[in-house]
């Protein structure tokens, strides 16, 4: 089995689901007591979310470079940013670390375009929604993608990180996001949703969703779980 590096901490909750979503994976194909061979260097979740709220994206992709040499120096054999967001420092840590990162994007796509479908809503932070990063790596796989209005996105963030970070998310808060959803199903007639932030899995139960909806969190997991196996390759 090979050694993966996770950066985690942008939740630690988040971190915590990876831990278990990959080794319950691992688990599943060997049998018995098997469980990943994984190193964790998890940061303090306000730090990044500093950067991120102040456009800081250089700061950041330097924070998590550091944080890939580290696990680099601990003999990692690839690493994973456990977050969305994160992935927009994805291209300069492989670059400085030169170590396959496994991007969350690829295993969701492929998902996505393995099940016959184009037209995709995303719903996420505002810089998932609106940046290159993220959409344009999504379209390499041939898919149309969707995102609400600007007034919308505008007010991503201040939901994530301020009320979807509580114990119990605000009545109100689900609300909006519930009615983005319907809007993308109402204005671009699209075959599936994905939601391209942790938290969202707590907003959206079966009976919300609509159409076909991919969690990104597990797929990528799982993901790192075949990897690590050796039954998929990194892009």
């Amino acid at each position: 089995m090979k050694t993966v590096g996770l950066i985690g901490g942008f939740s630690w909750r988040t971190t915590a689901l990876y831990y278990r979503e990959i080794n319950q994976h691992v688990a599943s194909r060997l049998g018995g007591i098997h469980s990943a061979d994984l190193l964790i260097r998890s940061i303090d979740y306000s730090d990044l979310a500093a950067r991120v709220n102040a456009k800081d994206y250089n700061g950041m992709s330097k924070l998590l470079c550091r944080c890939g040499h580290d696990l680099k120096a601990a003999r990692a054999q690839a690493l994973v940013l456990c977050a969305n967001v994160a992935h927009k420092a994805a291209e300069d840590l492989q670059a400085s670390t030169r170590l396959p990162v496994l991007h969350i994007v690829d295993f969701t796509a492929q998902l996505i375009v393995d099940r016959g479908f184009k037209k995709v809503g995303l719903l996420a932070t505002q810089a998932v929604m609106e940046e290159e990063f993220y959409i344009d790596r999504l379209r390499r796989f041939g898919l149309e993608i969707y995102v609400p209005d600007q007034h919308f996105r505008s007010d991503a963030d201040r939901m994530i990180f301020d009320e979807m970070s509580k114990d119990r998310i605000p009545d109100d808060i689900k609300a909006k996001w519930h009615a983005a959803y319907m809007q993308l199903l109402q204005d671009h007639q699209i075959d599936c949703v994905i939601l391209g932030c942790t938290e969202l899995r707590l907003v959206f139960d079966q009976e919300n969703q609509k159409v076909p909806t991919f969690e990104t969190t597990t797929i990528h997991a799982r993901g790192i779980a075949e990897w690590a196996l050796g039954e998929v390759h990194a892009v």
